[in-house]
């Protein structure tokens, strides 16, 4: 089953620090160009104080230069070895309709999440958020909203909301100006002005007619639920730092890695997880951070007992498991402690934990799916290959990575399965992110031996106490 302790060799072990998969989880012209000018140097530093932009995602240097690029190869990373039974898992998966339960038809209900966008970008880059908001426009087609999103707006958002971001293709970042700026009725001079000409173009007025009083979702919320690497992004973002420092670990690795670092049990990314978000009180799970930190995890049992029981009963009545999952198996991990406190010692806190209430248990389920793939680490290498391309308000940002939505990741994964073909987690994803990045330099699979996985930990831990060391 799914959910089952997935032991690592020891020479695979050594090698890269990732446990091999059991049954279930028991298993990018050269443009070059010189032109002269003479001009007044008092002319020319007027117009570098008054004229030049600061542009979300880019820094213009308006001095003349040379700019080149080269397109690197892409080399699709080859596995080293195939685990036929995790393949036979997930071949027959999509067989599964991930509706079907034998309990009641209960709608999923989704909590509200108190957690603020918090951009992650590099000081050096001299990228100040707030003038790029007054930039007069990016100029960046990568920029634009990927036509395979507008679907999600229209789900969201009234339609005409829908029509003026394709009409006037906004950029995610424009968009996000334009919803803060409905819900809090701003007027149209309140816009920078590559947005105001677009909201001029389309009729401002009718467009805050219809919106006014709607409560429209914030944009942060549709990314969440919707893009998956937005979610585990986010996620990632809002872990504390000090725990993968203390293991010499980069936040990407560290975050989506295994569970407390034991030698079983797979990432976060599990349905025991999702319907924990969903029962339990912040006073109950700090409780149980704090007893996990101090060792002192035996004071824990009653609280567990009554956690477990709840969790059972929300698996019973509300949890519908997706494509191999049974309910079983999350009852089989529920029923034990070790899911608990592993999940405490890694340093999951209650505001990364409260971005799982954001989901569809759907999406949980796929990453779980597809994590129990052969060895597993593959959302730690797809993690690896994005990163640059995920932060907002780095100039290597793509919103064709971004914005991938779970439906189009999930559809992927599900036609290779139809055509009988072997769909391979990480260097798949990177084939599907590729070809939506069309000519743009292509993502390089990461390989299992990678410098980044080294050094990873594997840890014994007492039930008893919550203390933990490191395995021999």
């Amino acid at each position: 089953m799914l959910s089952c302790c997935r032991v690592a060799d020891s020479g695979w072990r050594n090698r890269c620090g990732w446990g091999v998969g059991g049954s279930n989880q028991e298993m990018m012209a050269g443009l070059n160009s010189e032109t002269t000018f003479t001009l007044d140097s008092d002319a020319i530093g007027n117009v570098l104080a008054e004229e030049v932009p600061v542009v979300l995602d880019r820094v213009e240097d308006k001095s003349l230069v040379s700019v080149a690029e080269a397109a690197s190869d892409f080399h699709l990373a080859r596995e080293e070895s195939r685990d036929e039974e995790s393949t036979s898992i997930l071949d027959t998966a999509f067989q599964l309709s991930y509706s079907s339960t034998d309990a009641p038809s209960i709608t999923e209900a989704t909590g509200a999440v108190d957690c603020d966008l918090g951009l992650l970008f590099d000081p050096a880059s001299a990228v100040d958020t707030e003038a790029t908001f007054d930039a007069e426009g990016d100029g960046r087609a990568e920029a634009f909203i990927p036509a395979s999103f507008h679907g999600a707006i229209g789900r969201h958002y009234p339609e005409m909301i829908h029509q003026l971001c394709v009409q006037e293709n906004l950029t995610i970042q424009e968009f996000r100006l334009l919803i803060e700026g409905l819900n809090q009725g701003n007027s149209i001079d309140s816009y920078p002005n590559h947005l105001k000409i677009k909201l001029q173009n389309f009729s401002f007025p009718n467009l805050q007619s219809t919106c006014v009083h709607a409560g429209l979702l914030p944009l942060d919320d549709v990314l969440l639920k919707e893009c998956p690497f937005y979610f585990i992004n986010r996620l990632i973002a809002r872990g504390d730092r000090k725990f993968p420092e203390s293991q010499g670990l980069s936040p990407e690795v560290y975050w989506t890695n295994r569970r407390g670092f034991a030698s079983c049990y797979d990432t976060i990314f599990t349905p025991f997880v999702w319907v924990l978000s969903r029962i339990v009180s912040k006073e109950e799970y700090l409780m149980l951070l704090d007893h996990a930190e101090n060792e002192t995890w035996s004071q824990t049992k009653a609280l567990i007992v009554e956690l477990q029981s709840r969790m059972i009963s929300y698996i019973d009545n509300v949890y519908q498991p997706s494509f191999s999952l049974k309910k079983s198996h999350v009852k089989w991990e529920t029923r034990k402690s070790s899911p608990f406190l592993h999940l405490c010692k890694h340093g999951f806190n209650w505001e990364q934990l409260q971005l799982f209430t954001k989901l569809d248990s759907r999406y949980i389920d796929f990453l779980c799916e597809i994590e129990s793939q052969s060895r597993g680490g593959h959302l730690c290498r797809s993690m690896i290959a994005t990163s640059r391309y995920i932060q907002e308000a780095e100039t290597s940002f793509d919103p064709h990575v971004t914005l991938l939505t779970w439906e189009e990741w999930i559809e992927d994964y599900q036609d290779s399965c139809r055509r009988d073909q072997r769909w391979r987690a990480h260097e798949s994803t990177v084939t599907l992110l590729n070809r939506r990045r069309d000519e743009r330099e292509p993502l390089e699979a990461i390989t299992m031996d990678h410098e980044l996985f080294v050094g990873q930990p594997y840890y014994d831990y007492d039930l008893n106490t919550g203390a933990r060391r490191k395995s021999d």
